[in-house]
């Protein structure tokens, strides 16, 4: 699209029966952001986002439609795993909303003795108290009258309930994780061959080819977020 005589571009939209307030301006740019809030060139690819044709006139209005309503880029609703192996918290969709809900739930479950180091700056001066008074809490425990050998059971029941948990949990990333690169090349495949095919004047294999690309970018960002969970369930007991 040429500028006018008077070196201004113009809105398309500008006229007709329902004509826009786009004014017109010498920035191109401004002229391209013009016809994305007309055309919406940027579509969710979940399922049921694509039947209700939900689409968006800018990459940060798709990637805060992704975050809030898919979890997506890193923002779910419980983005804090656990860093325990086989624990059923350490499943992506499955943490915790607030880090120090996390170091409060491994502490309690796992006696993560290092929790007031890493804790939040959020926990309140009445969880701390507590924390204090945990070791003689523990002592008592120990010199209780409470059987030994019935605490070996229990802990070994756990601990093979942890290890079948875990292999649960790698399986399933591992899966996810291989589906996420096949939906990548997939995509790469695609736009490749949609690139071999595009011309000037061809607008709807542009639309295409920039949709091809937020795709690729998307599932290029989930691969790396799966993989990253993955790594955090095959680390040994304890933080890094």
């Amino acid at each position: 699209m040429s500028t006018h005589s008077d070196g201004k571009y113009y809105c398309p939209f500008a006229t007709g029966e329902k004509p826009c307030n786009h004014p017109p301006t010498t920035q191109k740019c401004a002229y391209h952001k013009y016809l994305d809030s007309h055309l919406k060139p940027y579509r969710c690819k979940v399922p049921a986002c694509i039947d209700a044709q939900l689409r968006f006139s800018s990459n940060a209005c798709l990637f805060r439609h992704e975050r809030e309503a898919h979890g997506l880029h890193g923002h779910g609703d419980n983005p804090h795993l656990c860093l325990w192996e086989g624990c059923e918290r350490a499943v992506p969709g499955n943490g915790f909303p607030r880090r120090w809900n996390l170091y409060d739930h491994m502490r309690r479950v796992h006696d993560y003795a290092a929790s007031e180091r890493h804790s939040s700056p959020e926990t309140s001066p009445g969880a701390g108290q507590i924390k204090k008074k945990e070791p003689a809490t523990r002592k008592r425990r120990v010199t209780g009258a409470t059987p030994a050998p019935t605490m070996k059971r229990t802990r070994s029941v756990h601990s093979q309930a942890s290890s079948i948990k875990a292999t649960q949990a790698s399986a399933s990333l591992g899966q996810h994780l291989q589906n996420a690169e096949q939906n990548f090349f997939k995509c790469r495949s695609r736009l490749l061959e949609e690139l071999g095919n595009i011309t000037p004047r061809d607008t709807t294999m542009h639309e295409k080819v920039n949709a091809s690309f937020q795709e690729l970018f998307t599932l290029g960002l989930n691969y790396r977020q799966i993989e990253a969970s993955q790594a955090v369930s095959h680390m040994p007991n304890g933080l890094p």
